[in-house]
């Protein structure tokens, strides 16, 4: 991890999506979603570039 790549948590990763915090919760307990990070039991974070490149392979044109 760089300083340009930094951890993020759940509520920052809905931020930058748009979506809620339970959404983000629904699918990563569900399998989907970017890969996230366990740093202890109940702390969860996202890589910022592991969600950037997960919504460009979702990113639509039509």
């Amino acid at each position: 991890m760089t300083p340009n790549d930094p951890l993020i948590d759940t509520k920052e990763h809905a931020r930058i999506r748009g979506v809620s915090p339970s959404k983000i919760e629904h699918e990563r307990l569900a399998g989907e979603g970017p890969p996230y990070i366990k740093t202890s039991r109940r702390c969860v974070r996202y890589r910022l570039s592991d969600v950037n490149a997960w919504l460009d392979v979702h990113r639509r044109t039509a």
